[in-house]
């Protein structure tokens, strides 16, 4: 009996001592509280930035077809002339230029 007792006692008191940790104090709600207000707000109004009307005043001119494969053809050619530049320096001080993906 006095076994039953002392492990209800124990039982008891690791209820009530877990109880006691999960109380808050002041401080915590504060806190949590200061937390709150610093969330983002889900529900803010979206705005249509395509439709604005500095936007609409400045449309963008479209580019035709051989003015873009000419545009490429200039970024290949600048990009090859850089990369045989660099390639020419790291052949001058010794060292081995970093081969590139395929896919670069």
């Amino acid at each position: 009996m006095y076994l039953n007792f002392a492990v209800a006692t124990v039982f008891l008191g690791l209820i009530s001592m877990n109880a006691f940790g999960i109380e808050e104090d002041e401080e915590g709600k504060k806190r949590r509280h200061a937390a709150k207000l610093a969330t983002v707000n889900q529900f803010e109004p979206v705005v249509d930035i395509h439709n604005s009307p500095v936007i609409l005043e400045h449309p963008t001119v479209p580019v035709s077809t051989a003015k873009s494969i000419a545009k490429l053809k200039r970024l290949k050619s600048e990009g090859a002339a850089r990369e045989s530049t660099l390639r020419k320096w790291h052949a001058a001080h010794g060292r081995t230029y970093p081969e590139r993906f395929a896919g670069d």
